[in-house]
């Protein structure tokens, strides 16, 4: 069995299925197709930048703080005015 890499302390991984790769022919089993998702939290800065960055990720996760939503809405109204 092949050993998952291990993550710093201060990355939040989880395991995730990987939906491909999947044959009857292979001898390895479900926990050999495990893949670790990384958690990115993303902030105001990199969102001004990019507002499609999210979408870059691929198969981990972004999250926003709720305080970066309201900054950049704040943003967005200074802005208009």
């Amino acid at each position: 069995m092949l050993e998952a890499p291990v993550a710093p302390e201060d990355q939040v991984t989880q395991p995730r299925r990987n939906g491909q790769n999947q044959h009857n022919t292979s001898a390895r089993t479900d926990m050999d197709l495990q893949v670790l998702v990384k958690n990115f939290v993303l902030d105001t800065n990199v969102l001004l930048h990019d507002p499609n960055s999210p979408l870059h990720f691929q198969e981990n996760q972004v999250l926003l703080p709720i305080e970066v939503i309201e900054e950049i809405d704040r943003f967005k109204r200074d802005h208009s005015e």
